[in-house]
């Protein structure tokens, strides 16, 4: 999945506010814990509240959700 796939993946979720996991990762972003939806089929961030973008050291949402996590990955999980 590219950066522009998986942040549209990431709008589309974020766009699921008026139904149960959107209420649910509405509150999540107010949370100072960090919390994210990981893809593991794309091996990305599909969502992640500013708790998870500071754990991850990403400067943006944005930018957390274009990493391709499957570098770091072993075979065995792949």
């Amino acid at each position: 999945m590219t950066g522009d796939l998986a942040n549209s993946v990431g709008a589309e979720l974020e766009g699921a506010a008026h139904g149960e996991a959107g209420e649910a990762f509405a509150l999540a972003r107010r949370l100072r814990t960090p919390v994210w939806v990981y893809d593991i089929d794309a091996a990305r961030i599909v969502l992640a509240n500013a708790a998870a973008c500071d754990f991850w050291n990403a400067r943006t949402e944005a930018d957390l959700r274009a990493r391709d996590l499957s570098k770091d990955m072993s075979p065995a999980v792949r």
